[in-house]
């Protein structure tokens, strides 16, 4: 199993980044990475299955997660469906700093269910959401996406 963890801040009120957190079908757009993102099912009012279409390691992925959703100051989930992962579980966790920003948290625990050296599988993953959160910043504070070459 691997873990990233990775803070910084975002020059955008927190609701904002929040409720781009909460956007699913949204994140092709800012999450890069991401080529689908959908609810699949609403379980209540601060759950749901998002189902996620991915690329990695050169191959087309799909997984479903739950997401726990805590008005603006938090967004955590747990693997529910998928036949290429053991294990996909983390949050990010906002907090305001009072002046327009956010302090952004980000954790992410992952293990794969075929054999890539743990090494390799860290390097690409901390590659994947640096490009990810550089995406996502740019989004949150000026409402544009940036072109994956630019990363």
């Amino acid at each position: 199993m691997i873990e990233i963890k990775k803070s910084y801040k975002i020059d955008a009120p927190t609701k904002d980044v929040y409720k781009a957190l909460v956007a699913y079908s949204r994140y092709p757009k800012y999450m890069m990475g991401i080529q689908k993102a959908r609810v699949r099912k609403k379980l209540d009012k601060s759950k749901a299955l998002v189902v996620y279409n991915i690329s990695l390691f050169g191959k087309d992925l799909t997984y479903v997660l739950k997401m726990n959703e805590k008005t603006n100051t938090s967004l955590s989930w747990t693997l529910h469906e998928s036949t290429y992962m053991n294990h996909n579980s983390g949050k990010w966790t906002l907090k305001s700093n009072g002046n327009g920003s956010t302090s952004v948290q980000y954790n992410l625990k992952i293990k794969l269910n075929f054999h890539i050296p743990a090494f390799l599988l860290k390097r690409g993953a901390q590659s994947q959401v640096k490009k990810l959160h550089t995406h996502f910043k740019t989004y949150c504070e000026t409402g544009e996406t940036i072109p994956n070459e630019e990363i």
